[in-house]
Order: C-alpha cells, then structure tokens, then sequence
C-alpha cells in the first residue's frame, strides 16, 4: 500500500469514527481528556462526554472537504454543527460548552472560546459561495461579541504583556482568532493593531532564543513562569498568527518567529521505541539548564499545528517542514486503530493512554483533510463497514467503543469501570451488584467483560461479529478463548 492511498485510509476511517459521535441536534459529543496536563472529567467525579468547543476544529476539516467534494451532505451537516454553536452563545457573549475536558465546569476557557471562533470563521472562509449571506452575517457577529467580551484596552497590552490572559497559548490563539475574522469578513483596523500588538509583546516578553539550538526559539508559557515552556501541541495555537501576521503585513519578525518556533518544534522531536516521529512533552529549565521531557506525551491532537507546518512549508527556508509532516503522517498511520482513533498517548501508564477525547482526535482530522490525496477515496472509505466492536489496550485499563456506546474499564477492578450511549452528556459509573448501587449501573449491551490476569487481558465479547484489538505496550491478550501476542 503505498503512502498516498494510506492517507486516504486513514483520513476515510477517522471520519467514519468521527461520524458516530455527532448527535440529531448537531451537538458534537465525546469523552474529553487532556493527555499533556493528565485531567479528565472523572478526577471531578463529572464525567462529561457531551459537546465540547475544543472540538470546533471539525469544522476546519469539514470546511475543506466540503470545497474539495462539493458534498451537499457534509455541508448540511457542517452548517447542522454550526447552528448548535450559535444558539449556545451565553448571555455575556462568551461560548457555552468551554470547560475543556471538564465540559461546563469551568466554562470560562478562552482558549475554548478562540478555538470556536476561528473554527467558525475558517468555515466561512474556506466555503463561502457555499453558505447563504444571512448566516454568514450571523457568524460575523457572533464571533465579534465574543471577542469584545475579552477585548481590554491597548494600554492593558502595554503594561501587562498580553491582551486576554496570562497564557501564551491562550493569547496567541485569540490573535489567531482575530486574524481568522478579518480573513472571512474583511480587514479591521481596529483589531489588527490589537493582534499586533499581542504579538509584539509576546516576542518581547515570552520568546525564548537557543532552545534546543541557536536558530530555534521557545514561548514560555507566561512571562511569570520563566522556568516553563509551553507543551509541544500548543504549537499548533502559538505559530499561526504569526504566520498569518507576516501574510498581512510582511514583517519580516513574524517570519523569524515563525522559523525559529518552527525549529523549536522538529529539532526536539524524538523517534520512539517503534521508531516513530514523536513531538517532545515540555522544557523546564533545570539548575540553569533547558531540559526536555519526550514523555508522557499525546499522540492524537497535533492536527493544528501539522496543519500550520502544511501551510507554511513552500515559504523559501521552511523545506526541513516536508521530512518532518512525511514521518507524522507514518505516526498517524502506525498509531490508528482500525476503528478510525488514534492512540491517545503514551507514557502514562494509566488511563490517560487510552481515554479517547474526540475533541484532540479532530485537530487531527482538520490536517488529514487538507493532506489526503484523494477526496473520493476519503470518502469511500468512510463508507466502508467498521469493526462492530473496538478495544484499545494500555498498560492496565482498556478503552471499548462502538458505533452506539463507549467504556473505559480498568479489567484488574472487576465490574468498575465508566460507560455511557455516545449520545449521553455524561458517563455513568459501571458497578457490580454487590456495591447495590443508589441509581442504575451503565453497562455495555451487548456485554463486554474484560479481566487482567498475571499481565494478560482476557476478553470476552462473543455477541460482537467483529471485533478489533490494538495493545499500545503489545501487552497479550485473549480475545473470546483465542491467544495474541505482539
């Protein structure tokens, strides 16, 4: 199978997974994690696998299959997506639904927010004979109520060094955010002197110089955090208004930062046990000294920023993007399951490596949709039937998912575990009958039972005509009385 078709098959099957979590009100669902910070909705005892803004990003991947198919469907089902965004715009103008992976428990995320508005505008941008004027117009003000809720002044900029939050990720993304509105609805004045403005600083007060190289440059993650740099996978929020600031204006420092944050990125990717291109973890800066963690680390979630790789790598200078997006896309490929996700993770050891948060697995889509050969081919092989029955290993826990239900069980505490419909808001907790539960126990129907003994998982599931099983550490296991081993 050569590499171009492989594209094809694994844009085609995350959009087949991606098309089961999408709800009749156009909600978006999924079991949110964050695989970097190591929060999910149960440390909360909020178990949230409703709709979430983090995901917005499916509508940049939709958007581009939409322009390259001219699928009537897709794009009904992408304005469908949109409709439930813009009727969830909160008194106060921010969007509902912005907790990250706790859903509306902290439902103040800016990044969340800017997630979903330049989500929505890229849509309006990237198909706009597609869509009527009227909900355009509708988008346009939405988005601009919302950032006016952030916005403080110029001089807040000045003396504070960052225009929204503290957070370099957070701040870069709403300038990205501003830029993607002026691109979808005209330049601003007004808001251009905002973004540059943010940026500036942000290059004046955040940007390291020499890590891990002299040509290569880091961001901290805030101005009063000098000993921390932001994650790998903020990248993918950092970079592009950046970019899209020195398409605007020509200034040559956005290019630089570009390059060097660029640099930053590929110069401190690793090839793991499997020999796989990863992206690094973090730097701290230890005794004086940066020192990069590789893992524990996501696998699935780096779409943004190997979309804005794509987007950047015909600039003259920026030839070393092509080798590094050919080894991601080998990683996409190695690390899918044939149900259509990506491995989460790896490193944790735990949970955290298999909980798939369809709000990282669709930054992913967003990129695969812009790099997959064949639209056609994309979509046949969504068409394509799925296993009826799909079981990723950890280390000690199991992620099982099909087309109606999910669950994480964590085999060695026999009959505990979470499960819930795909079209549930909330996971509900799997018990036995012996803990005589106050509300009803959520199990999976038809059942699953899984159980680890002396390191080997046993599975049983023999009403599932299909079944399909990846082990992320090559664990054994045995499937309905049938040994595997890696």
């Amino acid at each position: 199978m050569n590499k171009a078709v492989k594209l094809n098959l694994v844009t085609g099957r995350m959009l087949r997974y991606l098309r089961s979590w999408g709800q009749e009100d156009g909600s978006f669902n999924g079991f949110h994690t964050h695989p970097v910070w190591r929060l999910h909705p149960g440390i909360l005892e909020d178990h949230y696998s409703g709709y979430a803004a983090w995901g917005a990003p499916y509508l940049i991947g939709l958007a581009e299959l939409v322009r390259r198919s001219d699928s009537k469907s897709y794009l009904e089902y992408a304005v469908k997506l949109c409709e439930y965004a813009l009727t969830h715009q909160q008194e106060d103008s921010k969007w509902d639904f912005c907790g990250a992976e706790f859903g509306r428990a902290f439902n103040r995320s800016t990044i969340c927010n800017m997630l979903q508005n330049l989500s929505l505008c890229r849509l309006v941008s990237t198909i706009p004979d597609k869509l009527d004027s009227a909900f355009k117009d509708r988008i346009c003000q939405a988005v601009l109520r919302n950032l006016e809720s952030y916005n403080v002044t110029l001089d807040s900029i000045e003396s504070k060094g960052h225009a929204f939050v503290v957070t370099a990720n957070q701040d870069c993304a709403a300038a990205w955010a501003i830029f993607e509105w002026m691109e979808a609805f005209g330049h601003d004045e007004r808001w251009m002197e905002i973004a540059s403005a943010l940026l500036d600083k942000r290059l004046q007060n955040t940007l390291v110089m020499g890590v891990p190289d002299a040509t290569s440059a880091a961001m901290l993650r805030e101005a009063g955090q000098p000993d921390y740099i932001e994650p790998a996978e903020y990248y993918g929020v950092i970079i592009p208004p950046f970019w899209q600031a020195y398409r605007k204006t020509g200034k040559k420092e956005y290019l630089e930062a570009c390059r060097s944050l660029a640099n930053h990125v590929v110069r401190s990717s690793w090839l793991d046990s499997e020999g796989l291109r990863r992206v690094h973890r973090c730097y701290d800066r230890v005794d004086g000294q940066w020192q990069a963690s590789r893992e524990p680390m996501l696998v699935a979630g780096m779409g943004l920023l190997a979309l804005s790789f794509h987007e950047m790598r015909t600039q003259s200078g920026f030839e070393f993007i092509d080798v590094f997006l050919t080894e991601m896309n080998q990683t996409y490929a190695a690390h899918q399951h044939p149900y259509g996700f990506l491995t989460p993770a790896t490193g944790w050891h735990d949970e955290y490596d298999i909980l798939c948060g369809t709000t990282w697995q669709v930054h992913d889509f967003a990129y695969l949709m812009h790099v997959a050969p064949d639209v056609e081919q994309v979509l046949k092989e969504s068409h394509e039937n799925g296993p009826d029955l799909a079981v990723l290993l950890g280390y000690n826990d199991a992620w099982v998912e099909s087309d109606d239900e999910w669950a994480w069980l964590p085999p060695a505490s026999y009959g505990f575990g979470i499960a819930a419909a795909k079209k549930d808001r909330y996971g509900y907790p799997c018990l036995p009958k012996f803990c005589d539960p106050p509300y009803p126990a959520r199990h999976l129907n038809p059942p699953v039972r899984l159980r680890l003994v002396d390191g080997v998982f046993h599975i049983e599931a023999p009403d599932y005509a299909s079944i399909a099983v990846r082990s992320i550490y090559r664990r054994p296991y045995v499937l309905n009385g049938k040994h595997y081993s890696h």
